[in-house]
């Protein structure tokens, strides 16, 4: 677990259920909650910079999470990093689709469409996706 959150929490993200929650900061880590023992799970941390956004699969089996260090990661629960995807710019944005297989990064102008394996399968990959 990470220190005692006591940096500004900038985003959070829950599941339709409302028993997963996740968090982001501007200490560049992503946390994810137990919503029904009210406590936290798991402290993600490997972004260098504030979390801008989050955004997670309807069962919270699946979490995207965009930072200004020009990453987006994928992130499996409870709390495993499944993939960094680099980026030219701070990612500002960042969503899954409800079914898990896309995941969707935005900066400045663009906004990039990535496919994701299957979450019946082993940990998902990432893979762009070309207009």
């Amino acid at each position: 677990m990470c220190a005692p959150a006591d940096s500004l929490t900038y985003f959070s993200a829950g599941t339709t259920s409302g028993r997963r929650a996740a968090s982001s900061s501007v200490d560049g880590t992503v946390r994810l909650w137990d919503l029904e023992l009210l406590q936290e799970v798991a402290c993600c941390e490997g972004h260098r910079d504030w979390v801008w956004g989050l955004s997670m699969q309807r069962d919270g089996g699946m979490i995207a999470s965009c930072s200004r260090d020009r990453t987006a990661r994928v992130w499996q629960w409870p709390g495993t990093l499944v993939q960094s995807i680099e980026h030219k710019m701070e990612v500002l944005g960042v969503g899954l689709s409800q079914d898990g297989t896309r995941l969707y990064s935005a900066q400045g102008k663009h906004v990039q469409v990535w496919c994701t394996a299957s979450l019946d399968g082993p940990a998902p990959s990432v893979t762009w996706l070309p207009a």
